[in-house]
């Protein structure tokens, strides 16, 4: 009778550790999935918005100081308007609300808040250069502003390369712990049985 208790025993305290260890390891997994659909997916929207954005920014730029109409005697330059840039702000803001894990994600943002604000303030310096018919010097500004708004582009490609990755590890590491647990689940009726 105690051999059996004690076998018994045994078992229930093998059981008991298999149990945790599967626990332990549906949390990890869960914690992954989470984040993924937390953090991951959400970003991916709000990137793809931002490219938008930028978009309708540089469409923007370009109807009310773009260079193709400065040798047209009847139009009048117009000022950036602000709503342009806000609706970039804005979508760069959720981004804020969001944790970023890494210091590299904090620089980029840092990049693309201080990108905004020159945006504004090279167009106002665009658009009192034309108010002033100083031709030159609107056509000195011109193309660093276009250079900017490439560098923007190329900073919201590299976030949607990053999230991507990010996402593509997570989901790597989640069936990885899937692995493992089964690999427990595995051993765990072996040594039952």
């Amino acid at each position: 009778r105690s051999r059996v208790f004690a076998f018994l025993s045994v078992l229930m305290v093998v059981s008991l550790v298999g149990v945790g260890i599967s626990f332990v390891i549906t949390q990890k997994v869960n914690s992954r999935i989470s984040e993924i659909n937390y953090r991951s997916f959400p970003m991916q929207k709000d990137l793809i918005q931002l490219s938008s954005d930028t978009e309708l920014l540089k469409r923007e730029m370009e109807r009310s100081l773009g260079f193709s109409h400065w040798n047209n005697a009847l139009w009048k330059p117009k000022r950036i308007p602000m709503w342009a840039l806000e609706v970039q702000r804005t979508t760069l803001e959720r981004f804020k609300k969001d944790n970023f894990n890494s210091q590299s994600w904090i620089d980029w943002y840092t990049r693309m808040s201080r990108m905004n604000v020159e945006l504004g303030y090279q167009a106002e310096q665009i658009y009192l250069e034309l108010q002033g018919a100083n031709m030159a010097k609107a056509a000195e500004l011109y193309p660093q502003w276009l250079n900017r708004i490439d560098m923007i582009q190329k900073e919201v490609e590299w976030a949607k390369r990053q999230i991507e990755e990010e996402t593509k590890v997570s989901f790597q590491g989640a069936q990885g712990e899937v692995k493992d647990l089964r690999v427990v689940l595995q051993l765990l009726l072996l040594v039952v049985i």
